[in-house]
Formats: C-alpha cells, structure tokens, sequence
C-alpha cells in the first residue's frame, strides 16, 4: 500500500508540475532561471552561462529517475554496481542530448537572429 500511495503522489505532483510548465515556461519572464557571468570583454560587456527552467527540470529528471531505478533495483536484490553499468552507458547518452536539444531549442527564438 506505501508503494502505491508513493507511486500516485510522485504521478499527482508531476502531473501538476507539468501542467504548470506548460501554461506559464513559454512566457518571456520564464524563460530564464539565472545567468552566470563568464568573461568580460574590452567593451566592458558580459558574457555569461543562461541556465533554463528547462535545463532545471531536465536535472531533476535525471537526479530523481536515477533514485528512483536505484531504489527498485537494489529492491530487487541488485548492487549498485549492477545498476551503474546500465544507467551510466544510457546517461551518456541522454545527458548531452539534452543539452543539444535545449541548445537548439533556445537557437530558435526570435533573439537569436542574427
């Protein structure tokens, strides 16, 4: 019962975190969770790191589905070590995928015009 009832809040509070995301992140305010300066050039003007609302969810992703198989499988019996050698070769690939899909998606915009 404790499993189901984990498995439904987990479900509920996604389900509502996605409906929030899908309303409110396409407006311009949201586009933005922090910039990171990087460098300054002879001008004077910055240059920075922008992290995304969407690269903030998509680490969540990561950290909380990581758990989660962990979870399950060291409830199967399984050592971590078992687990590592599936989720880091499926990490590597979906981690800088990721980021080429955010960076092509912020590419999009009306801002990056030349």
């Amino acid at each position: 019962m404790t499993s189901e009832l984990l498995v439904g809040a987990l479900a509920l509070a996604y389900v509502l975190l996605l409906g929030w995301s899908c309303r409110t992140l396409p407006g311009e305010r949201w586009q933005i969770l922090a910039s990171l300066p990087r460098s300054k050039n002879r001008h004077g003007e910055w240059r920075g790191l922008n992290l995304t609302y969407y690269g903030l969810f998509q680490a969540n992703a990561f950290v909380v589905g990581s758990a989660l198989m962990l979870l399950a499988t060291a409830s199967m019996g399984l050592s971590v070590e078992q687990t590592l050698l599936v989720m880091l070769p499926v990490m590597g690939l979906a981690v800088p995928s990721c980021r080429w899909a955010s960076c092509n998606h912020s590419k999009t915009g009306p801002s990056s015009a030349p």
